[in-house]
Order: C-alpha cells, then sequence, then structure tokens
C-alpha cells in the first residue's frame, strides 16, 4: 500500500469468482457514524487536492444486464431527514450545462429509457419533488431539444391508464401572489406552420370516446368563481389577433363534421343556423343592408 510507483494503483484486487466478492466489508455495530455533513461514515473517502480529476473511476464495459451500483434497501422506514442516497453542494454553483450536481449523459444509446423512476407501491405520496423556493428569473425544470421531432415524437408525454375521477396534470397557484404573469404560457415564432383544419395546432382538446346520453360534462370548461361578490373589467375568454395580422379565415368558427354552423372573421359574424334573440328590449339594425 505504500508503494509510490505501482503499477496498477496502491491497492490492486483480482478476482475471477462469480460467488465471492473481491472486497467485502460488513460493519454491524455503528448507528450515528458519520451522523452530519462533511463527517467520517463506515466508509470515508476524502480529498482536499483534487480539483479537475475524477474522485471515483467505475469502468463496465461489458455489462448487459448487470447493475452498476447496487443499493439497497429493505427493512427499517427511512424517516424525514434520511435518504438512501444523497449529493449536496453549499458551493455557489454556476454550471449550466457541465459543473452540475448531477450529470447523465449518453452519447450512444437511441432507442432505450435513460432515467427510470418505478415506485409500484406509492399511493399517497410523491414520485418526484423539485423545491426551488428561491426562484425568480431561473427555471425550476428544462427540457429542451434541438432535434427535428416527428410525427409520433413527444418531448413531454404523461398518461395515465386508470385515471377516473383524479387529474392528469395540476398547475395551481397556491398562494393569492399572481399578479402580471401566467400560469400556462404556450407560445411560437414559427413562420412554418401549415397543417390542415386539424393539424398544425398551438394547443389541441380531443376526444376520442363514445359519449352517450349520460355525458353531462364539458369538453373544455372556463370558470369564473370568485369567494365572493366582485366586479371585473376584464374578459373570461379573449380571442386577438395582432396589428399586423390579416387572415382571410375566421377567429372563430364552429363546425359539425366540416360544415361551419357559426364563424367570425374580421369582417363578419356567419351563422347557419336559425337566430333566437330572447332578450327584452329594442333591437337596432344598421341601415345599410
Amino acid at each position: 500500500l505504500n508503494d509510490t510507483t505501482p503499477a496498477e494503483g496502491r491497492l490492486t484486487l483480482a478476482n475471477a469468482s462469480n460467488t465471492v466478492p473481491a472486497f467485502y466489508l460488513t460493519e454491524t455495530t455503528a448507528t450515528t457514524l458519520g451522523n452530519g455533513a462533511n463527517t467520517t461514515g463506515v466508509i470515508d473517502l476524502q480529498s482536499s487536492t483534487l480539483n479537475t480529476g475524477n474522485f471515483m473511476n467505475i469502468e463496465l464495459n461489458a455489462l448487459t444486464t448487470g447493475v452498476g451500483i447496487n443499493l439497497s434497501h429493505t427493512t427499517s422506514v427511512i424517516a424525514s431527514g434520511g435518504s438512501l442516497a444523497r449529493i449536496s453542494s453549499t458551493g455557489v454553483d454556476t454550471g449550466t450545462t457541465t459543473g452540475v450536481l448531477l450529470d447523465l449523459s449518453s452519447t450512444a444509446s437511441t432507442a432505450g429509457t435513460q432515467v427510470l423512476e418505478t415506485y409500484s407501491a406509492l399511493s399517497t405520496g410523491i414520485g418526484h419533488s423539485i423545491v426551488t423556493n428561491a426562484l425568480t428569473t431561473g427555471t425550476a425544470l428544462n427540457i429542451q431539444s434541438s432535434g427535428t421531432i416527428a410525427s409520433g415524437g413527444e418531448l413531454l408525454s404523461l398518461s395515465a391508464t386508470g385515471i377516473t375521477a383524479g387529474r392528469i396534470l395540476d398547475i395551481s397557484s397556491a398562494a393569492n401572489t399572481l399578479t402580471t404573469g401566467q400560469l400556462v404560457n404556450i407560445a411560437s415564432s414559427a413562420t412554418s406552420i401549415t397543417g390542415t383544419t386539424t393539424t398544425g395546432s398551438l394547443l389541441t382538446s380531443t376526444a376520442t370516446g363514445v359519449l352517450t346520453s349520460s355525458f353531462v360534462g364539458n369538453l373544455n370548461y372556463f370558470s369564473w368563481e370568485p369567494g365572493s361578490a366582485a366586479t371585473a373589467a376584464g374578459d373570461i375568454f379573449r380571442i386577438a389577433i395582432g396589428t399586423n395580422g390579416t387572415t382571410t379565415g375566421n377567429l372563430f368558427n364552429i363546425v359539425d363534421t366540416t360544415s361551419s354552423i357559426f364563424s367570425v372573421s374580421e369582417t363578419a359574424f356567419t351563422t347557419s343556423l336559425p337566430s333566437n334573440f330572447t332578450s327584452a328590449g329594442d333591437l337596432s339594425v344598421a341601415y345599410d343592408i
């Protein structure tokens, strides 16, 4: 171990057995050893000088169905404050692409799953939690792709095969702090959007289930329900076209299959249905009709 010019390393272990480990360490008595940050542990590895090198290097070039690092836990309950694996830093880290707490990279995998999280017994807990209480102009979760996402590809996919009365996605502002921001912002500067009457959309809401007379809900629902009497001056729903925008189509169009039954263009609104005006009062019509 004191050799200053080793051929392979300060400590070299060679093992040809498939049943006996090359190195085995067991601790059966310690309970609070290393309880705290930057303290010792059952296995304590430290370096106060390493800066650009690798502190620990594990190469598993022949791995197929095995596991590179296996951390298992079966008996005691991991309580609040405990972790099966923990990576922490108190430094003022500024890395955005590299120089991060956790860096996962794959340059050759094309069809495999890169990160898999399975919680087969989770019922009322949280599968994945991100807490960023000091966030101001940063981003809590950033998903990017410079590739050409073709039909059938998705940058984000959420699915649930057993949902009944729950929600697949719940976006809410729990605290009463929202002022000029948006809970959801969908934006695109693309000038290449073509598509058809049902494709090439920034937002699409589609239901393909067979709905019967028992369906009394709404495919889309917008509601403002203040807790007490309130008078607002804004719009509940608005469709706007900018100063430089002109369309020969419609700003709003309700169709039955492909036939329009009510539409609003930049010049007129058109309906193919009989019209009923049920409000009391006078009816005003322009003279040039």
